[in-house]
C-alpha cells in the first residue's frame, strides 16, 4: 500500500508542478476566496499521509514532501489562521526529521529552507559545524532576513536558539550577518544583555561599552568579577580617549582595599563587602594586637583607602587615626611622660614604633603600597597634621602634659588634644 501510495503522490505532485508553470492548472487562482485545493493538498490526503511513514528512503521523501505540499498552496491563504498554522508546524515537525534520517542532513535541510521552517534550519546548519553556520549566517542576511514565522523574524529566532542553549558565543558570531538585529536582541533579552559590551568593543563603540560594563560590574556580587569589569571598563575609556569614571576608581579602590584586608586565599567566589563593611574591617584588624605590626599598617592604609571614596571622607579617615592612637594608649602615656625629662631621642624612637607612626609614614609614601591615594591633599585637617606630628618630631613645638593621663601636641597653628582615658 505504501509503495502504491508514493507512486501515486510522486506521479501526481510531479505533473501538478510542471504544468502549474505553463498552464492554468488551478482555477481560480490559491489565492481567490473561492480557491479549491486539488486532491493532494486536502486535509484528507495529510491524515493518510500522517499514517504511513516507512522506513525506505524513497516512501519517506515522498511521503514527506507530499505532506509538505498539502499546506503549500494553502499556506498564503490561511497564515492568520492559528490551526492551520499549527497543524503546519506539527507536519513540519514530523516531515523535516524523517527526511533527515532516512534521506540525508543537506536534503533536510534544503526543504527546511523552502518551507521556512526554522526549527529545522538551524538544528540542520549547527549540525553542520562552522560550515553549515556560516551558511546559517548567509541565509540570515540574505532572502531568510525579513522572514516571519509564529510572530518572530528569522535572524531573532536563531538569537533565542542558541541563547537557549546557553551558546552565547554563537549569538554574537552570528550577528556579524545581521549586526542591528544583534544590537536590538542583546538591548532587550535580560539572557544575553550583560554580553552587550563585547558586541560594543567588536563595533567600537566604546561609550556604550564603558555604560554595559558598569551595568554588568553592578550587578555582579564577587570580589574577582567586580574587578575584571571595573578594570574592563576603565580600559574601554582610556581606548575611547575619556578620562576614567570616577566610580570606576573608587570601585577598584574599595577591591584593592578589600584585598588588603583578606587573611587568606579563598578556594571559593569572595563577596564584595560595602565601604561601611571595609571601615570597621580595617578598624578591627589595626586594633587587633595579636595581628602582626605590618598586617596592621596595611589594615589601616586600606582603611584610608576606603575613607577616600566615602561620602564623609575626611571623617571617617579620622576614625582611624584615632583608632591607631586609642589601640596604643600605654605606649603613647610613656611617650607622654617623656617631656618631663625632654629626652626627645627617647620620644623619637618610641613613636615610630606605634602603628599611628607606620601608617602615617607608609600614607605619606603612598605611591609604596600601590594604592593611589588620588584625593589625599583633601584631608588636610586633623589626620594630616597628626601624620606631620607623627612623623617628624622635631616639628613639635612643645609637648606638656595636661593631668589625668592627656597631653596636647601643638605644631604650627594647630593643635590635637587626645585623650588618653
Amino acid at each position: 500500500v505504501s509503495f502504491v501510495l508514493c507512486q501515486v503522490y510522486g506521479s501526481a505532485t510531479v505533473y501538478r508542478r510542471s504544468k502549474i508553470e505553463h498552464e492554468m492548472y488551478e482555477i481560480p487562482n490559491h489565492s481567490s476566496p473561492t480557491y479549491i485545493p486539488p486532491w493532494i493538498c486536502g486535509e484528507n490526503s495529510r491524515k493518510l499521509l500522517r499514517n504511513h511513514n516507512d522506513d525506505t528512503m524513497f516512501q519517506v521523501e515522498t511521503i514527506g514532501i507530499a505532506l509538505l505540499q498539502t499546506y503549500e498552496a494553502e499556506a498564503l491563504k490561511n497564515r492568520n489562521s492559528e490551526l492551520f498554522v499549527k497543524s503546519f508546524n506539527d507536519a513540519r515537525a514530523l516531515a523535516i526529521p524523517m527526511l533527515r534520517q532516512y534521506v540525508n542532513a543537506q536534503f533536510a535541510l534544503d526543504t527546511s529552507i523552502k518551507c521556512h521552517y526554522f526549527e529545522g534550519i538551524v538544528s540542520l546548519c549547527n549540525e553542520m559545524g562552522n560550515p553549515g553556520r556560516e551558511k546559517l549566517g548567509k541565509l540570515m542576511a540574505g532572502d531568510m532576513r525579513t522572514v516571519v514565522e509564529n510572530g518572530s523574524a528569522f535572524p531573532r529566532f536563531v538569537f533565542s536558539w542558541y541563547t537557549d542553549r546557553s551558546q552565547v558565543a554563537y549569538v554574537l558570531d552570528l550577528g556579524k550577518y545581521c549586526p542591528q538585529e544583534l544590537r536590538r536582541f542583546l538591548s532587550e533579552n535580560c539572557r544575553v544583555s550583560d554580553h552587550a559590551w563585547i558586541n560594543d568593543v567588536r563595533c567600537g563603540r566604546w561609550d556604550e561599552a564603558q555604560m554595559n560594563l558598569s551595568k554588568v560590574g553592578e550587578s555582579t556580587e564577587t570580589l574577582m568579577d567586580k574587578k575584571l569589569f571595573l578594570s574592563l571598563r576603565k580600559i574601554a575609556s582610556i581606548v575611547s580617549q575619556k578620562a576614567p569614571a570616577s566610580s570606576a576608581n573608587s570601585g577598584l579602590q574599595l577591591i584593592q582595599a578589600q584585598e588588603m584586608l583578606m587573611d587568606a586565599q579563598s578556594d571559593g567566589p569572595i563577596a564584595c563587602l560595602p565601604a561601611a563593611g571595609l571601615m570597621q574591617l580595617a578598624m578591627n584588624h589595626v586594633a587587633d594586637t595579636s595581628r602582626g605590626y605590618d598586617d596592621r599598617i596595611r589594615a589601616g592604609l586600606a582603611g584610608l583607602a576606603v575613607a577616600e571614596v566615602m561620602q564623609d571622607g575626611a571623617k571617617n579617615a579620622a576614625l582611624i587615626w584615632e583608632k591607631s592612637l586609642q589601640c596604643e594608649r600605654t605606649l603613647w602615656k610613656d611617650i607622654a611622660s617623656f617631656q618631663e625629662s625632654n629626652a626627645e631621642s627617647d620620644m623619637k624612637e618610641a613613636m615610630s614604633t606605634s602603628v599611628f607612626f607606620g601608617i602615617s609614614k607608609e600614607y605619606s609614601l603612598n605611591d609604596t603600597i600601590g594604592l593611589d591615594f588620588e584625593r589625599v591633599h583633601k584631608f588636610a585637617g586633623l589626620e594630616r597634621t597628626m601624620m606631620g606630628l607623627a612623623l617628624v618630631a622635631s616639628e613639635l613645638a612643645a609637648v606638656s602634659g595636661e593631668g589625668n593621663g592627656s597631653f596636647v601636641l601643638h605644631s604650627n597653628d594647630v593643635m590635637v588634644d587626645v585623650e588618653m582615658e
